[in-house]
């Protein structure tokens, strides 16, 4: 009855487009929290502070979602 109800909703007109937007828009929350995340962890835990340290000033970190998807860049 479940997998009935699952493949009806799937077959529905434009929801394809609506399952996109759905995964854009949860990628786009993910990435907008995950570059606060590392400022937070880089004070509370010294081994990735003591990682981060060897880095060169203006080092990059770049994430993204092809072919349009969000994307995040720490430097």
């Amino acid at each position: 009855m479940i997998n009935k109800t699952i493949s009806l909703i799937k077959d529905a007109p434009g929801y394809c487009a609506l399952e996109s937007g759905a995964k854009k828009a949860y990628i786009d929350v993910v990435l907008r929290l995950l570059g606060p995340a590392f400022e937070v962890v880089t004070d509370l835990v010294p081994e990735c502070a003591d990682e981060l340290a060897y880095w060169e000033d203006g080092r990059r970190f770049a994430l993204g979602v092809l072919p349009e998807g969000p994307a995040i860049t720490l430097e």
